[in-house]
């Protein structure tokens, strides 16, 4: 075996896919997004760098992938000296996935159904893996220049808005608040799918 496609055979979906080693970068674009002292340029390239580093993780959707980034984002920020920061920036990187993870995870639907029909001896014509390919490239690309532009829009903000002390204090507690919750919610997941009924 050569390795090659054949004209006319049907794509097949890797076995692999990019691994840990996006994620492994993901947090320190996410670092470089919010520390403090970033100019314009750095917030916004780190900040984009962040989204398309998850979105493209996300691409062989891994179970083990996911909850093992959803822990490691909450011990992050739980650690982080200055997670006020971080919460503006997440909830960016947050939007940019919703509006992305359905064409991304369409990829892998319409490949594992291509296996699966390559595997029973028929594949529909209609059933193509390029433009859903083509559709989650372009969303991926569309999220990260927003965020490229959020990271612009979060640099003015942080030049131009002086919280309280009263404010800042609230913010800690909401998130620390919101920390708890999402631990609970990782923990519920974590249990659904040892179980064998998650969602991948």
């Amino acid at each position: 075996c050569t390795g090659r496609h054949r004209a006319g055979e049907p794509a097949r979906r890797p076995r692999g896919g990019p691994g840990p080693f996006p994620l492994l970068a993901f947090f320190p674009a996410l670092w470089l997004a919010v520390r403090k002292g970033a100019g314009p340029l750095a917030r916004a390239g780190y900040l984009a760098a962040a989204v398309f580093l998850v979105e493209f993780a996300l691409l062989p959707q891994s179970r083990g992938a996911v909850i093992g980034f959803a822990v490691a984002i909450l011990v992050f920020v739980a650690v982080s000296p200055d997670r006020l920061r971080l919460i503006l920036p997440l909830g960016v990187i947050a939007a940019a996935v919703a509006v992305s993870i359905g064409p991304i995870y369409d990829v892998y639907s319409v490949g594992t159904e291509i296996t699966e029909a390559a595997d029973a001896g028929k594949v529909p014509a209609a059933l193509q893996l390029g433009p859903v390919l083509d559709d989650a490239v372009s969303a991926i690309w569309l999220t990260t220049a927003l965020a490229a532009l959020a990271g612009l829009l979060l640099w003015l903000l942080d030049r131009s808005v002086r919280p309280s002390a009263n404010a800042v204090r609230s913010a800690r507690v909401a998130t620390a608040g919101a920390i708890g919750f999402a631990v609970l919610v990782a923990a519920a997941a974590t249990l659904l799918t040892a179980l064998g009924s998650g969602p991948f």
